[in-house]
């Protein structure tokens, strides 16, 4: 199981050793469709809204600036559908203010059909905690 941030860990671990991820759940994953560069600008240099301050102190914490801003390598972060197990459950968020969720919703439907995907038209990326 893993959320946001979190789901880069899920994706390095399913490239490095497959073999030990049977199962997997991702929450508002912000490891889809990184090559378009939506992510980067929208956590690091979009205006912040919604879950503003929130957002605002993790995008600005010291090890997430970092390693987002300088130690960032996209191509081996990217989760790309033919990397996920059978039994994936994938939710993500209608009104993600971070990842471009219709473009990740189409590539799932289509490149991974045999995931689970949950949608939630009219949340914000994280809103689920709330």
């Amino acid at each position: 199981v893993a959320h946001s941030y979190g789901t880069f860990y899920a994706s390095r671990l399913l490239q490095l050793a497959p073999q030990r991820v049977h199962a997997l759940a991702l929450v508002d994953p912000v490891t889809f469709n990184m090559f378009t560069g939506q992510l980067i600008h929208n956590f690091v240099y979009a205006p912040m809204t919604g879950s503003a301050p929130t957002t605002w102190f993790i995008a600005r914490e010291l090890h997430h600036a970092a390693s987002v801003c300088r130690r960032f390598f996209w191509s081996t972060l990217n989760l790309w559908p033919d990397q996920l197990p059978a039994a994936t459950v994938v939710v993500l968020a209608g009104n993600d203010e971070l990842v471009p969720v219709s473009e990740t919703l189409t590539m799932l439907e289509h490149e991974a059909p045999g995931i689970k995907l949950l949608f939630h038209p009219t949340h914000r990326h994280a809103q689920f905690i709330k």
